[in-house]
């Protein structure tokens, strides 16, 4: 069954009435509170729910923040279905999902994103061998 919440509110109601998610995906370009900013609380309501961010952005911040921040995915909006498709397959498959693409823009920083790496293995979300083969 899909949920959907058009603001943080909704989102956070629907998280705290809901048992069964599967995944999250949250939208960075929300009315009110921007997803970004909304994660650490839809984190502490689903620790155990994977969450994929979705955005128009594709900025090497964003993407930073949001696996800092214990995503396990970004799809930008600029994707075709098949590959957002793709990526929630992955992710519901135990795996990160980040465009090649925008893991060519983040090797310029490795170090980084080997934290940011850090960060999601710290929080139980994928193991050392997961982060090793990303």
């Amino acid at each position: 069954m899909v949920h959907e919440a058009a603001n943080t509110e909704e989102a956070t109601r629907l998280i705290e009435h809901t048992q069964d998610l599967d995944l999250i995906l949250l939208d960075i370009d929300l009315p009110g509170t921007d997803g970004l900013s909304a994660m650490p609380m839809l984190r502490k309501l689903a620790p155990d729910v994977p969450l994929i961010i979705l955005s128009g952005s594709e900025s090497v911040q964003n993407v930073k923040a949001a696996l800092d921040m214990g995503a396990v995915g970004y799809i930008p909006k600029s994707c075709n279905s098949h590959e957002m498709l793709s990526a929630m397959r992955l992710v519901l498959q135990g795996g990160i999902s980040i465009p090649a693409r925008l893991l060519g823009k983040l090797k310029s920083s490795d170090v980084a994103v080997d934290e940011s790496l850090q960060n999601v293995e710290q929080q139980g979300v994928l193991t050392k061998r997961q982060i090793e083969v990303l």
